[in-house]
């Protein structure tokens, strides 16, 4: 596993101890981590005591007692709608790890990355399943079925960009 995988996998793995403290304090948290990603933190956390018990924690389960862990501020909370977004604030934004494994698997230049075109990076079947195959075994969200197919096809498409693939995953 490369290092980008591993990026990739422990923002899923801080999302995941993210949903567990949430579930902890309200009932009514998403159950899946693909669900969780999307849903509004203020739906759950619907005062200052239970976003101050889901900061604690989260810092808590990062580390905290050891005096490493990644602490949730108010500002976080206030600048982020969703789970993801507060992941995002807080600890490193998604999108630079999903980008990371992009530029891994295609083995590409990082100059102006997410302008390249998807279907010159990822030209062939085998390319494009290589990419989903370390995309999915790293994200929780990752589309199956129908939706892995489409984006499949956005891969191949002539004129699609890799920031309109990380867009369609993100």
């Amino acid at each position: 596993m490369s290092n980008e995988d591993k990026m990739l996998r422990q923002w899923f793995d801080l999302l995941s101890m993210i949903r567990d403290c949430a579930a902890d304090i309200n009932h009514e948290t998403a159950s899946s981590v693909a669900a969780f990603y999307k849903q509004k933190h203020s739906s759950i956390l619907i005062d200052e005591h239970a976003r101050e018990q889901l900061a604690f924690c989260f810092f808590r389960k990062t580390g905290g007692n050891a005096g490493v862990g990644i602490s949730i501020t108010k500002n976080d909370f206030k600048n982020a709608s969703t789970h993801r977004e507060l992941l995002d604030s807080c600890f490193r934004p998604v999108r630079l790890s999903v980008r990371a494994v992009f530029r891994t698997v295609s083995n590409a230049d990082p100059d102006e990355f997410e302008e390249r075109k998807t279907s010159t990076l990822f030209p062939t079947d085998e390319a494009v399943d290589t990419l989903c195959n370390t995309l999915a075994e790293d994200m929780l969200t990752f589309p199956k079925g129908e939706k892995l197919q489409d984006f499949k096809r956005l891969l191949k498409k002539t004129d699609s960009r890799v920031a309109d693939a990380l867009n369609a995953l993100l």
